[in-house]
């Protein structure tokens, strides 16, 4: 009898401890999103340091917070040393470390899973698509990345995009033209692919690589390319968020 009464115990809470964490995604897709007096706060910083010591070297990339606690970024990134990530606002520099990293083997996403939970009402997360995918296809999506200041304060920059077919075929990228005679550059690397519906953004992809003109996989030479979030990817994502 106590057999079974254990057996009954581990089954109610595996159930209310899976409802819980479905409640922790749930949670962040509907407060998600938002600009709450800071312009895309989703958007990270993430400062790289080289493999061997190289003191002039300044490499970044950036990140999109899409939970409390975990930032979407290229695997491509992580050639570099990641160590902590920053969040900035006019008000606030929110610096962060890293404990982990994940990559998707499918494609060019990484996690990166932070110390502590970001709590500040200048950061919040970008909302993660619903499973049906929205058709990102049908909308120009925007890039967001870092430009620096003299005094090496950060201001954001929202570049419009417009998407063009890839050369080569693969459900997982996503090739982009750059609108307005605004550029990508190497630096903007792991910034959110993302569109605006009902004021409400959400992530459609990462940015991977800003190619040059010999080195574009994309039919325009002018073009960068992302990875998707495919419903695979969008699966991977909500495992390790529940894994924790």
């Amino acid at each position: 009898m106590k057999c079974v009464q254990l057996y009954i115990f581990v089954i109610y809470v595996s159930i209310s401890s899976s409802k819980f964490l479905e409640h922790r995604v749930l949670n962040i897709e509907r407060n998600c999103g938002e600009q709450n007096g800071n312009i895309y706060p989703w958007v990270a910083l993430i400062p790289l340091e080289t493999r061997t010591y190289n003191p002039s070297a300044k490499v970044e990339c950036i990140g999109t917070l899409i939970s409390e606690q975990y930032v979407i970024t290229s695997s491509s990134c992580l050639a570099f040393v990641v160590s902590k990530v920053q969040f900035w606002s006019n008000l606030e520099l929110l610096e962060v470390e890293v404990e982990r990293w994940v990559v998707y083997q499918a494609t060019n996403l990484a996690l990166l899973k932070l110390k502590k939970a970001v709590d500040s009402d200048f950061f919040s997360p970008i909302c993660l698509p619903s499973d049906d995918l929205a058709l990102i296809e049908n909308i120009d999506p925007y890039t967001a990345t870092w430009m620096q200041n003299s005094d090496d304060t950060r201001i954001k920059k929202a570049v419009k995009t417009t998407i063009v077919n890839c050369q080569k075929r693969d459900n997982g990228l996503i090739c982009l033209r750059p609108n307005g005679g605004d550029t990508i550059c190497d630096r903007d690397e792991g910034s959110p692919i993302m569109f605006s519906d009902q004021n409400k953004w959400t992530l459609g992809g990462v940015l991977n690589y800003a190619y040059d003109i010999h080195e574009s996989i994309c039919v325009n030479s002018s073009s960068v390319t992302g990875s998707r979030i495919t419903k695979d990817a969008l699966k991977w994502i909500m495992h390790v968020i529940k894994k924790n």
